[in-house]
């Protein structure tokens, strides 16, 4: 082996601190956004017992420099944890993001199907293991019910000239549930 192989094969394990201080940055941003996610999405994230603890620490610090002090303490923190799924698990919460998008029309398109198609239930299910079949039965069901309601209040507000979409709580909480129930599922 040459001079010029050993030094070539030594300089590519050799990480510069330019690249140290980036990938720090990195999970500290990471970390900052995990801060800025409602505590009840924390379950949805691989999150050390540490790294949890520090997060709930972040929401009681009211100073801004206290914060960035502790951002860089969240940024430690994660280098143990799976960077890669909470990067994933983020993604699922910005709406200008792709997996944001492709979820939500998934969810969409789950939520409709539910509610028009016999068997709509039946594939949700095949496809998605569902915990809790019973009250996401009878979720759809109340849903369908306000729909029937809602149809007739919007056939007598068409008579008045008032159009509107009439979203209801039932159909909301449907969409949210599939959601949840869609993302834990995802590779």
């Amino acid at each position: 082996m040459s001079d010029y192989e050993y030094l070539d094969n030594e300089e590519e394990d050799i990480i510069s601190k330019t690249q140290i201080k980036r990938e720090a940055e990195k999970l500290q941003d990471i970390g900052v956004k995990l801060m800025d996610v409602k505590e009840e999405l924390w379950k949805n994230f691989p999150l050390s017992d540490r790294l949890w603890v520090a997060l709930e620490e972040s929401k009681r610090i009211p100073s801004h420099e206290a914060k960035r002090r502790h951002a860089q303490f969240i940024g430690k923190l994660m280098r143990d944890a799976d960077v890669e799924e909470i990067e994933r698990q983020l993604s699922f919460l910005d709406s200008g993001s792709t997996a944001f998008q492709q979820v939500s029309s998934e969810v969409e398109r789950w939520r409709e199907r539910l509610l028009t198609d016999k068997t709509g239930l039946t594939d949700f299910l095949n496809t998605y293991k569902a915990s809790d079949i019973q009250s996401l039965r009878q979720l759809v069901q109340a849903t369908k019910k306000e729909q029937q309601k809602n149809d007739i209040e919007k056939e007598k507000a068409d008579a008045q000239e008032r159009k509107g979409q009439y979203i209801t709580r039932s159909r909301k909480l449907l969409y949210k549930t599939i959601k949840q129930i869609v993302t834990q599922i995802l590779p």
